[in-house]
């Protein structure tokens, strides 16, 4: 009742309904969506709604925007209209900028708009929103293009219209006319100094519209674009200077035409031995064959010292897309004998058998038409290692909902490649990283995860220090070797990028492009990392300390073996108003949360002794991770605790067995999991249990060849299984019994397990088999025929009865004779 009064004692805004629109003029608008109400029409999903009325003081296209001012998840739609409700929609948006809210609107002076300014899914909160004319740039049409000449060019794009053909995808574009002063290739470099992400293209001729398209820009660097074409003295030709998706911004690029490197052709080669040389392939042609793909390439001559394996590796310090080919003598059209495009991408590395004495040519060019710089290292070696991803850090929580008393978040993330060889960062391929998130409770000395989400995919990489580690710059497609690339907690929670858990091989990192299953957007907490509000309030769990935890995993990082360090952890504190998590202390990198619980488990920094963890690797497969705690709760019963975390198996487990062995006393065997959401394929029933045959079994409600599908302990997981026992701990053998069909079948560990005393009917437990014991356990039968227990459970069969007696009277007199050992 207290809540319902709190929201009813919300005033509405002034500006709650159409009729009562607020009248602005251009600039910034102050604004809180608190106590409003849904007005508008359903067609933009636009909820909980404020109105304004903007008349326009000149013809000009027109910006609205709560971008990066808003502490919620924005809507906005304008309508060419004063009625309510209102028509003539022209523009709506939800996520243009992150969780805020962008359109673009062409107006004409005098004529008034109505500006609608709402919520994703019943979002609210306050903020400002700007309203701005955008003059398009003198440049805007291929007709009034800029003459240019070699050198930096200042590019504004903010209210262009798209005036050239579909061809590069250039939208929102403006236009250059330049004349080659020399013959060679046109490079225009747009890597840095550019606010958006700018696609260039490049045509014969001066006329409008343009001629033949002779290239488009490639993406080769770390948020820009490069553009190479081959272009003759004095021809003119058209620049154009678009946005990828259509995006706008300002900048500068250089324009330059490049004469051939000294080392172009085949017939001119550099000659080399072994050692690290600088190339270029800026403003070379095409002279070898087509096979490997290098296109625009340089040459070498190669002279070996020894007779042994050599490496031609281009891996480090390549600022594009490259390959190399080897071949077997000095002349031209000799026999090609290795060539690699990309295994270490953007960078490739060839190897050959030499003959000392002996003389190769190298030709090192772009794949496709990319051209640039880097070095080429030539001599004996092994291959690199591969290329090994890290989740170093997580600076902060970004929080969603609630919806149906379930919270929603996503975590930002400072990755690193600590590894030998670039880490492959492809957006739209499978050649990517993906991340999921995972959120968990401590409590009474039990760790258990409250919630998880679906995987973010990565769509391209920044290269820059943070990684304690040299890093070789390179980024776009890759992530280089030894640098960071760091994304916010806003872009990492944006539905579009996440994927289902369900595609994901974590032990091959293996995923389908596209996904199998997934809408781009949902509601507020659609995909990300749900949570139960009542898993965070701590009325209901007091002293709880709560961790959040992110997982990667890779293509390349697990080719190469490197996905066991693919966990980091942080733990964090959760507000109990807002239910806003934030983050305490340093990040655990490559420690996956499960460590948590012994770590912390006496409170923050202060470990546990009681908890053990164990890792346990499968044969050709993947890693689990198996934790354990035993205390003794009241009088001589013991509470058996046990987590099980699946890093990267895509095996997984299907049943755990922990043995018991007669007179246990079982009781109060429990399981815990966390469950999927938003559509995943996975099924959320929960295992089973028993007790019985020597054991404790929890299995998966249906076995893989019935139902691949069912709720198996899968990739980045964590499941529980708990019970009592009358016996104290000792060591023995947890079965975890695998999922999926292959050899093993099970894994064993070591964890503690109720043991009973080397004597055990000396149930007095005074060392002695004598007529106390039958009057103790005597006692014990009936105490658990009335209360339901399980102490007289002689046999083991889960129930107490008469054959209890019989297995009792049969172990004593055996024992009678000899006494206990």
């Amino acid at each position: 009742m207290s809540l319902l009064g709190a929201a009813s004692a919300v005033a509405q805004p002034a500006n709650n309904l159409c009729v009562n629109a607020i009248t602005i003029s251009d600039g910034a608008t102050a604004f809180s969506t608190a106590g409003a109400t849904t007005d508008g029409p359903a067609g933009c999903s636009n909820n909980q709604d404020i109105w304004y009325r903007f008349t326009a003081n000149q013809t000009a296209q027109v910006r609205v925007e709560t971008c990066g001012a808003t502490n919620y998840d924005s809507y906005l739609t304008v309508y060419n209209s004063v009625t309510c409700p209102p028509t003539g929609q022209l523009a709506c948006n939800d996520d243009s900028c992150g969780l805020q809210s962008l359109v673009q609107f062409a107006a004409t002076a005098g004529t008034t708009y109505t500006i609608r300014l709402g919520g994703f899914s019943g979002s609210t909160g306050s903020g400002s929103m700007f309203v701005t004319y955008i003059v398009p740039p003198a440049n805007d049409a291929c007709a009034n293009a800029t003459t240019i000449t070699d050198g930096p060019v200042n590019v504004v794009t903010i209210g262009a219209t798209t005036d050239g053909p579909a061809a590069c995808s250039a939208g929102n574009d403006v236009w250059y006319r330049y004349v080659a002063p020399t013959t060679g290739t046109l490079v225009v470099n747009a890597c840095s100094g550019v606010s958006f992400t700018p696609v260039i293209a490049a045509y014969n001729g001066g006329s409008c519209p343009p001629g033949t398209t002779l290239g488009c820009s490639s993406f080769s660097c770390p948020g820009g674009t490069v553009l190479n074409v081959a272009v003759a003295q004095g021809n003119t030709y058209l620049i154009r200077v678009g946005g990828l998706s259509g995006t706008t911004g300002t900048g500068t690029i250089q324009v330059s035409t490049v004469a051939p490197p000294t080392n172009d052709l085949c017939s001119g080669p550099t000659a080399i031995g072994n050692g690290t040389f600088a190339y270029s392939t800026i403003g070379a042609t095409t002279d070898g064959p087509p096979g490997c793909s290098a296109g625009q390439d340089v040459w070498f001559l190669y002279t070996a010292a020894a007779t042994e394996a050599v490496a031609v590796n281009l891996c480090n310090g390549s600022t594009f897309d490259n390959a190399v080919a080897v071949y077997d003598g000095a002349s031209c059209g000799s026999v090609q004998i290795d060539c690699d495009l990309g295994s270490c991408s953007p960078g490739s590395v060839a190897y050959f058998n030499a003959a000392a004495g002996q003389q190769y040519l190298i030709r090192v060019g772009g794949a496709g038409s990319e051209s640039g710089t880097g070095m080429l290292a030539v001599g004996p070696g092994a291959a690199p290692p591969g290329a090994d991803v890290i989740l170093r850090d997580s600076s902060d929580v970004s929080h969603y909902g609630p919806i149906g008393g379930i919270h929603a978040y996503s975590i930002a993330s400072s990755t690193c490649n600590i590894g030998g060889a670039n880490l492959q960062w492809q957006g739209g391929t499978n050649r990517h990283p993906t991340l999921g998130m995972n959120m968990y409770r401590l409590h009474n000395g039990a760790l258990e995860q409250i919630g998880m989400s679906w995987c973010k995919n990565a769509t391209g990489a920044a290269a820059t220090p943070g990684c304690g580690l040299p890093c070789n710059g390179q980024g776009g497609g890759v992530l280089g070797i030894g640098c960071q690339d760091v994304y916010g907690s806003g872009f990492n929670g944006i539905q579009s990028i996440l994927g289902p858990r369900s595609d994901i091989d974590a032990y091959t990192g293996f995923f389908p492009v596209p996904y199998t299953i997934g809408t781009p957007s949902g509601n507020a907490i659609y995909k990300r990392l749900q949570v139960r509000q009542l898993d965070m309030t701590l009325a209901s769990y007091p002293g709880a300390t709560f961790f959040v935890e992110g997982v990667y995993v890779a293509p390349d990082d697990a080719e190469a073996g490197n996905w066991l360090n693919n966990a980091t952890y942080k733990r964090a504190t959760v507000n109990q108003s807002s239910f806003a998590v934030t983050y305490q202390g340093a990040p655990e990198t490559t420690i996956p949360a499960i460590f948590a619980w012994r770590d912390h488990g006496l409170g923050a920094g202060v470990p546990d002794p009681a908890v053990t963890i164990v890792e346990v690797d499968i044969p050709g497969e993947g890693r689990l991770i198996v934790g354990s705690k035993v205390t003794q709760s009241r009088g001589n019963v013991y509470h058996y605790e046990y987590a099980i975390y699946n890093l990267n198996s895509d095996r997984s487990a299907g049943t755990v067995s922990v043995p018991v062995p007669a007179g246990a006393g079982v009781t109060g065997v429990g399981f815990k999991d966390v469950d999927y959401h938003s559509g995943e394929r996975f099924s959320n029933t929960d295992w089973t249990s028993a007790v019985g045959a020597g054991a404790v079994v929890w299995s998966s409600p249906e076995t893989f060849a019935a139902n691949p599908l069912t709720n198996a302990l899968r990739w980045g997981s964590m499941y529980n299984f708990r019970f009592d026992s009358v016996l104290p701990p000792g060591d023995g053998e947890m079965t975890i019994g695998l999922f999926k069909p292959g050899t093993p079948e099970a894994m064993s560990v070591t964890v503690p397990v109720p043991t009973r005393p080397s004597c055990p009917v000396d149930f007095s437990g005074d060392g002695l088999v004598g007529s106390a014991d039958i009057t103790s356990f005597l006692a014990a039968w009936f105490s658990d025929l009335a209360n339901g227990t399980l102490v007289a459970d002689f046999d083991n069969s889960g129930t107490v009865a008469s054959a209890d007696i019989t297995a009792f009277l049969t172990a004593w007199f055996a024992a009678l004779p000899v006494g206990c050992p």
